[in-house]
């Protein structure tokens, strides 16, 4: 009887920390730095994921036409991106979890309670501050990675993203001037 009910427990144990523990491994996978090929393909995949939720949450949200047409570059250009990764994921048979991070998650969540000139300030300074950070991952990555495949994709991907660092500058100038 004491073998079975310690085994209970140990299942039991087991079944409430799981959680947690996906709680936690979706932290480091979102709020730390990859250190290899395959955790910075699947970081890749998760900010283009991201960068096309918030953009689509821009088009239904914005009035502001400045914000819409940027947020139907980010669908765009992230939507191709993104894809491009999961080719370059199943070709090299790296497993990747579709979905949005807990950074993204907060944002939506932030950008969630907004409306008007409030969301459209907030979801710009949140492309600003996305694209700093992803243009240096994106840069470090397209020398660092040891996949020849990998490093162009990320090159390419620091070109695109720079290009939407700039825009979205460029809309945040106009929204400061309304």
């Amino acid at each position: 009887m004491k073998g079975f009910t310690k085994g209970m427990l140990l299942a039991a144990l087991t079944v409430l920390a799981l959680p947690f523990a996906a709680r936690a491994e979706d932290r480091k996978a979102s709020d730390t730095e990859p250190t290899t090929d395959q955790e910075f393909l699947a970081k890749a995949i998760d900010i283009n994921s991201g960068e096309v939720k918030m953009a689509e949450k821009a088009l239904k949200e914005s009035e502001n036409k400045a914000v819409r047409a940027f947020a139907q570059e980010m669908i765009d250009g992230h939507t191709k991106l993104r894809n491009d990764f999961m080719r370059l994921a199943k070709s090299k048979r790296v497993a990747v979890v579709e979905g949005l991070g807990a950074t993204a998650r907060e944002q939506m969540t932030n950008l969630g309670k907004l409306r008007g000139r409030d969301f459209d300030r907030e979801y710009i300074s949140y492309q600003i501050a996305d694209h700093e950070k992803a243009l240096k991952l994106f840069k470090t990555w397209s020398k660092k990675a040891t996949d020849s495949e990998l490093r162009e994709l990320s090159s390419k991907e620091a070109t695109k993203v720079e290009e939407h660092l700039r825009l979205a500058k460029d809309v945040q100038a106009k929204l400061k001037g309304r």
